[in-house]
């Protein structure tokens, strides 16, 4: 039967060659652009949802109080992500990320690069966040503010084979850094996507402590839900009255 099928399928297509020929190229485009879109939608949907409490983990949006309709920026001040915790029993976690918007000097002895995704993280990020990681404790990595993780590609830069835990990074020409952590490479489908992660008490407390707009902050929530923050931007704009 599947035979007779296939043998009437091919006489068809050599007797009308110019309507088999736009019949099979437009089911062909169809195809290509269903897959297509189906592989956009399922890795926009599946970023960073590899890490263990993804559905816990929020940003945190700053928006205006006077309007409703404006979307959010993913900056808040760096004071801001303590007293969201303070206030608010459901969030059990924060942490902030300070990416530089220019590279970073980054050298061991007499070799040096400047590096593009050299980020300033809390200790606590990564305990919210899962990174895998090669060597080195992910509680205890960034608890000396002298410290800094890296990604075993980046530690080949510098290192080659050599084991590079304990040993040292000279950032910016102005601090030691010793290495406590090795990961492997951030995956692709992560919007954090880093190199180098330092402790941001590095900025010193006074900075910390301002409310300088300059951070990214993300939270821990103690159970999944919704990360509607139109609750807490209301609360955020208001507190923030007054102060830029």
């Amino acid at each position: 039967m599947f035979k007779n099928y296939l043998t009437i399928a091919i006489r068809n297509i050599k007797k009308y060659k110019g309507c088999s020929l736009i019949n099979i190229s437009g089911l062909a485009v169809g195809m290509a652009c269903f897959i297509l879109i189906f592989l956009y939608i399922y890795d926009e949907m599946h970023y960073d949802t590899f890490h263990t409490h993804a559905d816990r983990l929020c940003r945190v949006l700053m928006h205006k109080a006077d309007d409703p309709s404006d979307p959010g920026i993913p900056r808040v001040p760096y004071a801001l992500p303590a007293i969201l915790k303070e206030e608010f029993p459901e969030i059990l976690e924060t942490t902030r990320v300070r990416s530089s918007e220019y590279p970073s000097a980054v050298r061991h002895g007499d070799i040096i690069f400047y590096e593009d995704r050299f980020y300033l993280v809390d200790p606590s990020f990564f305990t919210m966040f899962t990174f895998d990681f090669v060597k080195g404790d992910p509680a205890t990595a960034l608890k000396n503010p002298q410290s800094v993780v890296l990604t075993e590609s980046a530690a080949a830069r510098y290192f080659g084979d050599e084991d590079p835990m304990g040993k040292t990074l000279r950032w910016n020409n102005k601090q030691d850094l010793t290495i406590t952590g090795i990961i492997k490479k951030v995956p692709y489908n992560s919007l954090l996507r880093f190199d180098f992660a330092a402790s941001l008490q590095l900025y010193g407390q006074e900075r910390l402590a301002s409310w300088w707009t300059d951070a990214v902050a993300y939270v821990l929530l103690a159970a999944p839900g919704r990360c509607d923050w139109s609750f807490y931007s209301q609360r955020i704009g208001s507190t923030l009255d007054g102060h830029g």
